[in-house]
C-alpha cells in the first residue's frame, strides 16, 4: 500500500485499501485516517463495508477526493496470475482523482483482469487506456428519467444556448404536463410557460425526460423521427440549449 509516499511524489499519489476481515459489515462512518501527523476529512456517515469486501480511497492532502467498494477473487491459469477485481460502486470529487484511482483499481498484484461497471459514455477514463481494443464493453441501461412537473422541471435545470421555441407534449398519465409549452432561455435559466397556437416542435414526455439531463440530443430524435419538427431549425436549436459537458451516468445502485 502506497499510502504515504516519499517526497517529492505528490499528495495526490496517496491512497490506502482497506480490507474487512470480519463476519459481518463493518462501519466506517466518522473514521479518519492518519499517517502520524495529519488526518483527513471523516469518512462519511453511513459508509459500510461488507464481511471480505474492500475499499479503496485516494486523497490529496487531508481531503479523501476519489474511493472504490470492491472485491478481489484471485486464481491461477497456467501457472500465470489471473485474478479478477470487480468494483461494486466508487465515486470520484475531480477528474485527477479518478486517474488516480483507476490507476489503482488496474494495478492490484496478482490481478489480470478489473470489472468496472456504471461508466459515462463519454468518460476520461476510456482515454486513459493504453490499449482500448483489449477493454470489452457493454451498453446497458443507467438512468431513468420521469418528469412530473414539466414546467418546474425545466426551469429547474441549467442550459448552454439560447433559444426561444415552442413545443407541444403529449402526456397520457400526467394531462398537466401536456399541451403547448414556450421555453424562453437566456443566459443559461429557462422561463417555461403555456403557449397558444402551432408549436415548432412535437414531442412525447418519453422523449423530453430521455433529453432532459443532456445526454440524448433532441436532434438525434427529431432525425429517428422521434421529435417532429414543425418550424425548420427548432430541434437544433433546443437541441443546443440541453446541451451537457458531460453525458449524465450514476455510479451507484438505487
Amino acid at each position: 500500500v502506497l499510502y504515504d509516499p516519499p517526497a517529492p511524489q505528490p499528495s495526490g499519489n496517496e491512497w490506502v485499501e482497506i480490507l474487512n476481515v470480519s463476519g459481518g459489515p463493518l462501519d466506517l462512518g466518522g473514521l479518519v485516517l492518519t499517517d502520524g501527523g495529519s488526518a483527513t476529512e471523516p469518512i462519511p456517515a453511513g459508509t459500510t463495508l461488507d464481511a471480505g469486501a474492500y475499499i479503496v480511497i485516494v486523497r490529496d492532502g487531508e481531503t479523501p477526493l476519489a474511493w472504490a467498494l470492491l472485491s478481489r477473487k484471485a486464481t491461477w491459469e497456467l501457472h500465470s496470475p489471473a485474478g479478477k477485481v470487480t468494483v461494486r460502486t466508487w465515486g470520484s470529487a475531480e477528474p485527477r482523482a479518478t486517474a488516480r484511482l483507476m490507476r489503482v483499481l488496474v494495478d492490484f498484484d496478482l490481478m489480470a483482469k478489473t470489472a468496472l461497471s456504471r461508466v459515462a459514455l463519454d468518460d476520461e477514463t476510456l482515454h486513459l487506456l493504453s490499449d482500448p481494443r483489449g477493454a470489452k464493453g457493454s451498453l446497458e441501461d443507467n438512468l431513468w428519467v420521469r418528469i412530473l412537473d414539466l414546467p418546474t422541471a425545466l426551469e429547474g435545470r441549467g442550459y448552454a444556448a439560447d433559444c426561444d421555441v415552442t413545443v407541444e407534449v403529449t402526456d397520457r398519465q400526467l394531462p398537466d404536463n401536456a399541451g403547448v409549452w414556450r421555453i424562453a432561455i437566456s443566459g443559461g435559466e429557462a422561463r417555461v410557460t403555456r403557449a397558444d397556437g402551432d408549436a415548432d416542435l412535437a414531442l412525447s414526455i418519453q422523449e423530453l425526460g430521455a433529453a432532459y439531463l443532456g445526454g440524448t440530443s433532441l436532434a438525434t430524435l427529431a432525425r429517428a423521427g422521434l421529435v417532429e419538427e414543425r418550424r425548420p431549425g427548432a430541434a437544433s436549436e433546443l437541441s443546443r440549449a440541453f446541451l451537457s459537458d458531460l453525458a449524465p451516468a450514476c455510479n451507484i445502485g438505487f
